[in-house]
């Protein structure tokens, strides 16, 4: 064997060797630590809730330990039910409002030096495997600093609207400072927020859900009685899931169904509207989350009027995948993401009502946007989001 054979036999007897050691690394190697982390201004069962268990329960599939560290009382109890290990924590309300920007500044030095605490802790605890997983203003603002300081990977997802509470709150400044460093990635659901966030370094992860309990055929006798009587009063019937407050469009949906009584409207969920929608006789009720497949399945048209910026509206993709078209406004993140008259029907909230009373017209509509819907929901991959969310934490 000539020299060169020999030293090239030695080499990739080298590589096979580092490719073995690598792998049994691998295979020992500590699990990552993955700390979801909300201290939020209040709490309630939403989108970002059920975005945030669905995550979680893909890291804990991977091998990831992962753990709930906050004041959400929805987020605690939802990591409880389903097992895993939480602890109640307090720290500042985030200031999001004129007296909680003066109460959360006045006591900042002292949320500075607990945030310390808590982070060294669990630095101690976890060690280099630590993962922070952060959904709220508040422990981006103190967390922010002790991260960078202590070498933690931190994902900051932002779900929540955009508004003056954070464009013109003087802690955006320190927001965007941490926010910059090497061990944050910041990750949004839409287009449509990062381009309200104004930060070019935001990485866009778009939503996206498991279709499959939608495509699946539901037997509507499963629905409440009184949605079904609500189904046989009119021979097209347009539906909305979600709050019933005034973002969501609640006018927009008491106007149309005015205007266009030959619609049966159905409202699905619980808000400040509900008794306008009992006064302008329009039926409304709460459903279980596990029968909307169904309502899905039995309405012709969903509709979502946000009037202001709803970060994504997975409502969409999910009356989308039970193969319902939807009529929805540019405020909805979603439409960033869709094709008008083809995989849609987007407009602007002013021209809402005309669009709707157009297609209620024009029934030939539905079925021209029924037949891209299972390509349009193809570009929303549900594999391919939580294999992104893994990524920003390996």
């Amino acid at each position: 064997m000539s020299k060169i054979e020999h030293s090239t036999a030695l080499l990739e007897s080298t590589d096979a060797l580092l490719e073995n050691t690598k792998v049994a690394t691998d295979e020992y190697a500590e699990p990552l630590k993955i700390v979801v982390t909300r201290f939020p201004f209040s709490s309630s069962y939403g989108g970002e809730e059920g975005h945030t268990m669905e995550i979680a329960s893909f890291y804990r599939s991977q091998g990831a330990h992962v753990e709930f560290w906050g004041s959400c009382k929805v987020l605690r109890k939802l990591f409880k039910e389903n097992n895993y290990k939480f602890s109640n924590r307090w720290l500042s309300k985030p200031p999001v409002t004129l007296l909680r920007l003066v109460w959360f500044s006045l006591i900042s030095p002292m949320l500075f030096l607990k945030g310390g605490w808590d982070v060294g802790r669990l630095k101690l605890k976890h060690g280099q495997q630590l993962r922070m997983y952060m959904l709220s203003f508040t422990e981006k603002l103190i967390y922010g600093p002790w991260l960078w300081l202590f070498g933690v990977k931190s994902i900051w997802v932002e779900h929540a609207r955009m508004g003056n509470w954070f464009h013109k709150n003087l802690w955006k400044l320190g927001y965007k400072f941490w926010s910059k460093r090497s061990n944050v990635t910041v990750v949004t659901v839409s287009e449509l927020m990062k381009k309200e966030m104004k930060m070019a370094w935001v990485k866009v992860i778009t939503n996206a859900i498991d279709g499959r309990r939608f495509k699946k055929i539901k037997d509507a006798s499963t629905l409440p009685l009184e949605m079904r009587r609500a189904f046989a009063k009119k021979n097209f019937d347009i539906g909305f899931v979600g709050r019933f407050s005034e973002d969501k469009g609640m006018k927009l949906i008491l106007e149309i169904a005015e205007k266009i009584p030959e619609a049966g409207f159905i409202c699905c969920g619980d808000g400040d509207y509900k008794k306008k929608l009992d006064k302008a006789e329009i039926d409304n009720m709460w459903l279980d989350k596990k029968l909307v497949p169904c309502f899905m399945q039995n309405i012709d048209l969903l509709v979502l009027p946000a009037t202001k910026t709803d970060p994504f509206g997975l409502v969409v993709l999910e009356a989308m995948h039970a193969g319902t078209p939807v009529l929805l406004t540019d405020k909805c993140g979603v439409a960033y993401h869709l094709e008008d008259r083809k995989e849609a029907f987007i407009c602007k909230p002013e021209d809402f009502v005309d669009r709707c009373l157009e297609i209620v017209e024009n029934r030939d509509m539905i079925k021209n946007v029924s037949k891209n819907l299972d390509v349009a929901v193809s570009r929303f991959s549900y594999d391919e989001m939580l294999e992104s969310y893994w990524k920003v934490v390996i």
